[in-house]
């Protein structure tokens, strides 16, 4: 399926205005909220930001080389360019909070996964096209979880032959309330409710997990009809970190296992062999795209979200328990290390601390910081090595 230039736009624009009105902030022009319009010129900045955003990931120079079955609809191409925050060229920023990037998502059993009840011994049907689209979601790097009233053995056992045990960062069987459930799971997993899209047939354990955590999304199940449950996981480009990224959780919930069973902290870094490393990542590159995707998608730990259209510097770790692969990324630009961003699955081993002494080795004399209001542990840090630069700088 092709789009012409004209089609790609007026159906992008359809869409941007359905979900943005236009203000005048600091001279720059700002789509957010809902219900207004978009004026000409802010779009075709927009779209302008478009084509370099597309250009930069897939080599698409013109929306009319864009290949449909990168992106699956016009809807999906429109949440990938609204999915966050970002400023775009010509001094214009587009803010759009109705996208929002999803990391794991969390699975109900019965009357979801299947059809039937386990624990009342009934025969159970797979829906098999629900769970082959979980499965691709899953080896494109989101992680899946399930958290269903089911004794946990009965949930392991009958994951086959589509979905195994092992697709999964987390299995709880719980006979208790499943929003207290699901806080302790994002607890353990270090993850943000916001993150996370919750999916049961029981519209009353929809409304119970979103009146104890409403940051969670938890659409309607319509089965033969999922849109408004993938819409919530476009996301293009894929890494190598994406693909092993359930095992590298597991891997970290036997780190965090280890570590509670700890009693000295830092004899338990030296236990566990941590080692960490530092590479160049030119544009372009494997770890560059690394780099993007984890400015992208971080936020507890990001310093100064933004765009990376230069090089910069990643860093690598692992132990005794297994690769993490790229955990963090930093860029030195006069002296200024204006990008500084740590995966959640690196906290608790001053892996911060390593790589803030890097970026000094290699001139930095101060770290750009934006306090966006999600990046608390970030500013933590930042005040703690240096508490004379404020908080937004």
């Amino acid at each position: 399926m092709s789009l012409s230039v004209t089609e790609v736009a007026t159906k992008l624009k359809a869409i941007v205005k359905s979900i943005a009105n236009v203000d005048a902030v600091d001279g720059q022009t700002v789509l957010r909220g809902s219900g207004g319009v978009l004026d000409s010129l802010a779009f075709m900045v927009f779209l302008t930001e478009i084509e370099t955003k597309l250009e930069y990931k897939f080599n698409i120079v013109e929306l009319l080389d864009l290949p449909m079955d990168v992106f699956g609809s016009i809807d999906a191409l429109a949440r990938y360019i609204c999915k966050d925050s970002y400023v775009i060229t010509s001094g214009y920023a587009v803010t759009v909070e109705t996208f929002k990037y999803k990391k794991l998502l969390i699975l109900d059993c019965d009357g979801t996964l299947w059809r039937g009840t386990l624990a009342e011994g009934e025969k159970i049907e797979y829906y098999d096209d629900f769970q082959r689209r979980i499965k691709k979601l899953k080896e494109n790097g989101i992680m899946l979880a399930i958290c269903s009233h089911n004794n946990l053995e009965d949930i392991r056992k009958s994951l086959w032959p589509i979905l195994l045990p092992e697709d999964f960062v987390f299995i709880t069987g719980t006979w208790g309330n499943k929003g207290d459930a699901i806080k302790k799971m994002l607890e353990n997993l270090n993850i943000l409710a916001q993150h996370c899209v919750f999916v049961d047939d029981n519209p009353a354990e929809r409304d119970i997990v979103n009146s104890m955590i409403p940051e969670i999304e938890c659409p309607e199940l319509i089965h033969g009809d999922y849109e408004n449950i993938f819409q919530w996981f476009f996301d293009s480009a894929v890494t190598d970190e994406d693909k092993h990224r359930t095992q590298m959780y597991q891997e970290e919930a036997d780190r965090q296992r280890s570590k509670k069973a700890a009693v000295d902290y830092d004899k338990w870094l030296d236990d566990i062999g941590l080692d960490v490393t530092y590479h160049q990542a030119d544009v372009g590159t494997e770890n560059h795209k690394r780099a993007v995707q984890l400015l992208d998608k971080a936020n507890q730990f990001n310093c100064f979200p933004g765009n990376l259209d230069s090089s910069a510097i990643v860093f690598k770790a692992k132990d005794k328990f297994g690769d993490m692969g790229i955990v963090g990324a930093i860029r030195i630009e006069w002296g200024v290390c204006d990008r500084f961003v740590l995966s959640c699955r690196a906290f608790g081993r001053k892996i911060e601390y390593m790589m803030w002494n890097v970026a000094k080795s290699l001139g930095a004399t101060m770290v750009k910081f934006k306090d966006t209001g999600k990046n608390k542990v970030a500013k933590a840090f930042i005040n703690e090595i240096s508490p004379h630069w404020g908080s937004d700088k």
